[in-house]
């Protein structure tokens, strides 16, 4: 794993802010989330971890334990991945038992013909679990409701194919008639109310945003400085100097340049 983050995972993520600092002029900043296999918090590998992401002003931050559906990855993509890798492994090996080197090259290619708008869909399903967990006071009762994880995503989710050369966005699926880069969609838009039909009755998603208030959530108890900073901009109103010890734990020394983009 040490070589993997090392010699694939840190010069992707370099590669990727590069070319999106280059398209947008701003500055990236990764956050990266584990889990708690054994493997992904031995000591060596966080010493790494934190040595890679923080010479470069990157945040990584390590899920709640026994908490498996606050992930994009443990909760969709690495189940539909399973499924993928299964029919490729018995339609192109007959269904037999692969050694390593053969699983990574079926794992490979069931990620590449995974389509891009299903992984946006993880994302607009992680936001419904956090409401969900929200609505439960912190609790995971509505996983024991019927249907408690159908959040009717695919109902409100429409693919998005991109924009045409006067920057108006491309509304169908042009397979027959654009190069590939544009015959597949790249995401989703999110379109929860169908204009001129009754709200009850429209496309909606489970759970609405929670109405939080600042005074009862205090976001700074959970976010380093740095952190903040990016998400809300500018906090000239906190005096860092005057912080007690505890609380400078939690703020770290402010970033040296600008805002930023997290991806």
């Amino acid at each position: 794993m040490t070589k993997w983050v090392k010699g694939r995972l840190v010069p992707a993520l370099l590669e990727l802010c590069q070319r999106l600092e280059h398209q947008y002029g701003m500055r990236m900043i990764v956050r990266g989330q584990g889990d708690n296999a054994s493997p992904h918090v031995e000591s060596k590998f966080m010493q790494l971890i934190a040595g890679e992401f923080t010479s470069r002003g990157w945040h990584w931050t390590t899920q709640p334990s026994n908490s498996p559906l606050c992930n994009v990855c443990d909760a969709a993509l690495f189940p539909a991945l399973a499924k993928q890798v299964s029919a490729l492994g018995g339609l192109l090996h007959g269904g037999r038992y692969l050694h390593s080197e053969k699983l990574w090259e079926v794992l490979q290619q069931a990620w590449k013909e995974y389509p891009a708008e299903k992984i946006a869909r993880t994302f607009v399903h992680h936001a419904q679990v956090a409401a969900a967990i929200y609505s439960c006071k912190g609790g995971d009762d509505f996983v024991k409701e019927h249907k408690g994880l159908s959040f009717g995503v695919r109902k409100v989710c429409r693919p998005y194919y991109g924009e045409d050369g006067d920057g108006e966005e491309n509304t169908m699926d042009l397979t027959s008639l654009a190069p590939r880069q544009l015959s597949s969609a790249q995401g989703v838009i999110v379109e929860e109310v169908i204009e001129g039909v009754d709200v009850e009755a429209a496309k909606k998603l489970k759970y609405d945003t929670p109405d939080m208030q600042v005074q009862d959530h205090d976001i700074g108890k959970y976010l380093s400085y740095n952190e903040l900073d990016l998400i809300a901009g500018s906090f000239e109103d906190v005096d860092y100097d005057n912080l007690t010890t505890q609380e400078k734990e939690r703020y770290d020394k402010p970033l040296p340049s600008g805002h930023g983009i997290v991806i």
